[in-house]
């Protein structure tokens, strides 16, 4: 104990007591709030004083939430950069036959697209979806195709591919035969796609009416009838709709004098 002298009296004050008094604020206040807080915070007291303690507390209740602010700002970034990537165009292909061009193509980042055109020498043309990721354009005609992809974040891409194959010739008188009153026409087309038989007309010049007794042979890729009395127009397209317009005209005799 402690023993204090004052006047003719002695103040007796047991060191416990006095171990216990401790000013607002003071490291006795702080390890009883310590103590009062790790049963809510899920620790044990320990038995190694209050400084290992608060330590303890410190790392339990601060750790997950700068775990949650490192994840949210990781998250931030990494959708910055997601959305930053431009899309790719992939295994672009021109296919020809029969006179036609189809251009397949792939593009990379689909999920973040947010469209995919194409223009022909600066005019629009159709774009079809194959399925997810893959598209085709059937050319119109020759020249240079742009495809384009936009993503939501604004970014473009462009592909330039050179289209050179399509059928734009139409079909083509090659010979004629006239024997017995009869003329007969052969047509060819050089363009690729051939000669769309079921096109193939011969009309009056004058009237618009169907000459009688046509006759097609599409083996022998020719056109038979009677040599018309007054002008006649004979009409083919091929399969790409290239159109062949011919007008025959009969000779005109010279009159005796």
């Amino acid at each position: 104990m402690t023993i204090l002298a004052k006047g003719s009296a002695y103040t007796v004050i047991h060191d416990a007591d006095h171990a216990n008094i401790a000013p607002d604020g003071g490291p006795g206040d702080r390890d009883a709030l310590l103590r009062e807080m790790m049963p809510k915070l899920g620790l044990e007291p320990g038995n190694t004083g209050g400084a290992p303690s608060r330590r303890a507390v410190a790392w339990r209740y601060f750790l997950p939430k700068a775990a949650l602010v490192l994840a949210v700002v990781l998250l931030a970034v990494g959708a910055w950069a997601l959305l930053c990537v431009p899309a790719a165009f992939e295994d672009v292909a021109a296919d020809s036959g029969d006179g036609s061009v189809a251009v397949d193509f792939s593009l990379r980042m689909t999920p973040l697209l947010d469209s995919v055109t194409a223009e022909l020498d600066g005019v629009p043309v159709k774009v079809e979806m194959l399925n997810a990721g893959r598209y085709r354009i059937d050319a119109p005609k020759n020249g240079l195709l742009t495809l384009t992809a936009r993503t939501f974040a604004g970014r473009v891409t462009t592909y330039d591919v050179p289209v050179d194959g399509v059928d734009e010739t139409a079909p083509a008188l090659v010979r004629d035969t006239v024997q017995d009153g009869v003329i007969v026409l052969y047509l060819a087309d050089e363009g690729g796609s051939g000669v769309d038989w079921r096109s193939v007309s011969v009309t009056d010049a004058e009237t618009g009416a169907a000459l009688e007794s046509v006759e097609l042979d599409e083996q022998a890729g020719s056109v038979r009838f009677p040599f018309p009395a007054s002008p006649a127009r004979v009409s083919a397209s091929d399969k790409r709709g290239n159109l062949m317009t011919v007008l025959l005209c009969p000779a005109q005799s010279e009159a005796e004098p």
